[in-house]
């Protein structure tokens, strides 16, 4: 049984509602819904302790917001359960997806059969630009960068390695997947050309944008960021190498 899980705030009730009645008309009736973290009750030292230098050069001058923190932690609760409970993965969604195929669950299922790798992988399931990825295998196509968390799968491993590469205190998004690819920490794939999810733009999102993102300004855009970014690109990797022992993989 493939375990699912859908991030909802808890004063969301009428996201809730949504979620409900579209997954009956979809035919997913096994399910939970996961609180989702509220970034504005986070203590002021660890949204500090989140913003250092790796984030203000990876993300922004300013670093994360806290909508984006409170996402961040989560999916990464999300993953530790995964991890913690020997689940195989699991099928994430936020509250404001739509799926727009049926047979979602078969779609998933026949993806993790096809690929037959437990390697550390992200299943995208509302990827627009397949048509620019690379051909995987077969209808699977592995993705150099995406965005978005409405719609993914993960596996045991590839939770695992998350854990390792965010630790404590998240200093990137959760959907930083360019650098997360290159920090060689999960595959990124998707299956088909079509999306079979969108994110609901009618609903205004309440787990990550809390906070408008704040743009740096002339000088950090054009001259201080990209050397920064140089330096912390290069460091990334080994980063991520010196965290093998949180987790076996």
């Amino acid at each position: 049984m493939m375990n699912v899980f859908v991030i909802n705030r808890k004063k969301d009730i009428g996201r809730k509602e949504y979620i409900i009645q579209h997954f009956k008309e979809k035919g997913i009736e096994r399910y939970s819904f996961f609180e989702a973290v509220e970034g504005r009750d986070l203590d002021s030292n660890f949204i500090k302790r989140c913003n250092g230098y790796l984030s203000k050069t990876l993300q922004r001058a300013k670093g994360l917001n806290v909508g984006e923190i409170g996402c961040a932690l989560s999916h990464l609760e999300i993953y530790k359960k995964i991890v913690n409970e020997g689940l195989a993965g699991a099928l994430i969604f936020e509250d404001d997806v739509e799926i727009l195929k049926d047979n979602l669950l078969g779609f998933v299922e026949d993806f993790n059969k096809q690929l037959s790798e437990n390697v550390g992988y992200i299943c995208h399931l509302g990827e627009k630009t397949l048509r620019k990825s690379k051909v995987y295998k077969k209808d699977i196509y592995q993705l150099k960068r995406s965005h978005y968390t409405y719609s993914y799968y993960i596996d045991r491993i590839g939770a695992e390695r998350m854990l390792r590469a965010f630790g404590e205190y998240p200093y990137m998004s959760i959907d930083s997947f360019k650098q997360l690819i290159y920090m060689k920490v999960i595959k990124l794939y998707g299956k088909e050309l079509e999306p079979q999810c969108k994110m609901r733009h009618d609903f205004a999102s309440t787990i990550d944008n809390a906070v408008k993102r704040q743009k740096a300004n002339f000088f950090i855009r054009t001259i201080l960021r990209p050397i920064r970014s140089l330096v912390v690109y290069l460091y990334l990797p080994i980063k991520f190498k010196m965290s093998k022992n949180r987790f076996k993989s």
